[in-house]
């Protein structure tokens, strides 16, 4: 009998009795669409590899340009951008992988076999590629494009009900994993032809859009129907068991990755609020202190404001790798069974600060006064290429031309070149699928551009909004 329950925040894990992932199978480095097992170097392992190949995208460069909570290059203020998320989440969790690597591979017999490397590469290059499918301006714009077609339900009227749903609840996790498979890179299958252990370590996820039945809310799933066969491929090569149609187990990797994710949502985060002024100076003190190991107390030393809190940043991360570390280790049966009920960090001793941390968070960071109209100017930017796109799209249905004339036509060549929309043809889940593509690939800035070349008059409605909102950190650090 198979059992299943939710692990984390909508997180699928499973429980069979009798019945253990493996981890030979598990760390499988045989290549998604490729032509079967990794080639071995013998200076790097295969899942090196992928985080060459990831750090190296297209893609990856994109996320430079991508908010992550305040949007890139704020008031000249080096807060963090997507790609700097996903590089700190890839170190802390190489940390993660370094820490149990050992014991694990010494636990299953496997130290004569899998090097101890593997572990740490397989999490640190799943970092790096866990946010590639995020949309400009952070989770605002994931949410902007799912309103949209949510709201646009005739537009989406002639495609199958199963896939019209994967639109109306846009998610970032999808579109990622259709990045890494099929639309990145220069081959012709594939995508970047990652390892399957890699992939699998990325799906926090791993079921499709029919078990998320609220349009547009909090509900994530890991992969769209187009790339249903590629997941499932996937999720075989590493062992993972499908409990459900379209609905598999986590792999246990995920459960560190999702841990340097979320520390460094709570960590970091904190210390971006008090660079741009959405928490004081003392205020960011005394959320990170309680992460701090027993005793220390040598950022009192420290007089620059900023010292203090990259001080604090490092004691707590470090902290929070340890206990981490350790709880995964004391919970690896139940991991590997799929009766893990919950998430990593919740079940350290530090829990409740990390919950305190998260409240705060949202009633100061997520949605401040300041961030809530950078988001509305967001949405305002999202909207407005969707609409031209779509609308344009139409009329290529209804003329038959791949380029229409008029302003149609203007639209689309700021958008594809002209062999792109050749090939397109005219079905409509194809070229809504490419319209999503084309918008959640683009930079803050980017999408700006093109917005404001569309409606010429966009860019004084964001600029009056923008006008209309506090100055960022108008206290000096030095102050604080």
């Amino acid at each position: 009998m198979v059992v299943f329950l939710e692990c984390g925040e909508n997180a699928l894990a499973c429980l069979a009795e009798e019945s253990f992932m493996d981890w030979v199978s598990l760390l499988s480095d045989r290549r998604l669409q490729g032509s079967g097992a990794s080639f071995t170097h013998e200076s790097r392992n295969p899942f090196e590899t992928d985080g060459d190949r990831i750090a190296f995208s297209m893609e990856w460069r994109r996320a430079s340009g991508k908010t992550q909570v305040h949007e890139p290059d704020m008031a000249g203020l080096p807060v963090r951008t997507r790609g700097t998320h996903s590089l700190e989440v890839s170190r802390v969790g190489r940390s993660l992988g370094q820490n149990v690597a050992g014991t694990i591979l010494a636990r299953h017999n496997l130290l004569d076999t899998v090097s101890l490397d593997a572990l740490p590469s397989i999490i640190s290059s799943a970092g790096l590629a866990h946010d590639l499918g995020n949309p400009p301006f952070g989770h605002a714009g994931e949410w902007a494009i799912a309103r949209f077609f949510s709201r646009n339900q005739e537009l989406l009227s002639k495609i199958p009900g199963r896939l019209r749903a994967e639109f109306a609840n846009i998610d970032g996790n999808a579109q990622g994993f259709r990045i890494l498979t099929k639309t990145a890179g220069w081959r012709k299958t594939g995508g970047l032809q990652l390892t399957s252990a890699t992939l699998a370590t990325m799906a926090k996820y791993p079921f499709s859009a029919e078990y998320c039945p609220k349009p547009w809310g909090k509900r994530k799933y890991g992969f769209y129907g187009s790339e249903s066969n590629l997941f499932a491929e996937m999720a075989a090569n590493v062992g993972l068991e499908e409990i459900l149609p379209l609905r598999w187990c986590r792999h246990p990797l995920v459960h560190l990755l999702e841990a340097a994710d979320d520390l460094c949502y709570s960590v970091v985060d904190t210390v971006d609020a008090a660079l741009v002024g959405d928490l004081s100076h003392i205020e960011a003190i005394e959320l990170l202190m309680p992460l701090l190991p027993d005793g220390e107390s040598s950022y009192r030393h420290l007089t620059d404001p900023m010292s203090r809190l990259e001080y604090l940043q490092s004691k707590a991360i470090g902290r929070l790798v340890k206990d981490s570390s350790e709880a995964f280790l004391d919970q690896e049966q139940s991991i590997l069974q799929g009766t893990f009920p919950g998430d990593i960090l919740m079940s350290l001793p530090v829990a409740s600060q990390l919950e305190l941390i998260g409240r705060v968070a949202n009633e100061k960071i997520y949605n401040s006064p300041n961030r809530k109209i950078r988001e509305e100017c967001g949405d305002e930017v999202i909207v407005t290429l969707l609409t031209a796109l779509c609308e344009a799209h139409m009329e290529r249905e209804r003329t038959g031309r791949p380029i229409p004339s008029g302003q149609a036509g203007d639209v689309l060549r700021l958008v594809y070149d002209g062999q792109e929309l050749h090939k397109l043809g005219d079905n409509r889940y194809q070229w809504v699928r490419s319209v999503i593509d084309r918008v959640m690939s683009m930079t803050d800035a980017q999408a700006t551009r093109i917005a404001t070349a569309i409606d010429p008059d966009l860019r004084n409605r964001l600029e009056l909004k923008i006008s209309n909102s506090r100055p960022v950190s108008s206290q000096p650090l030095s102050q604080f």
